[in-house]
């Protein structure tokens, strides 16, 4: 498998290490990333966890379930809060199977 210059400009951390890194906002750009980035990710590393990094303020709440969906049905994403982690990007990060928080690390939600 041959990643695109795009593709590898997005996710830089994927190919080699199984790292997926949240855009700082979730819209449908960020849903199509995240979608193509788990399905590669998982083909080029079966076995192991992949490595979700979220930090960011969120964004739409619908692509961010959507995401979530994606993480739990993966079954095999831990989720690393770095930073801010805020909104649709809690969202996310509560979705993978293991979490874990770095400690500067802030996670929030919504009143």
């Amino acid at each position: 498998m041959t990643f695109t210059d795009d593709q590898q400009k997005a996710q830089p951390l994927l190919e080699q290490h199984g790292i997926i890194i949240a855009p700082e906002e979730i819209n449908h750009d960020t849903y199509i990333e995240l979608s193509w980035a788990l399905r590669i990710g998982r083909e080029l590393h079966p076995a192991q966890p992949l490595e979700f990094r979220c930090c960011g303020v969120g964004g739409e709440s619908s692509r961010s379930f959507a995401i979530y969906d994606l993480v739990q049905q993966d079954g095999n994403i831990d989720g690393i809060a770095l930073g801010r982690v805020s909104s649709g990007h809690s969202i996310i990060w509560s979705g993978c199977n293991r979490r874990f928080v770095y400690p500067t690390a802030m996670v929030s939600v919504h009143q």
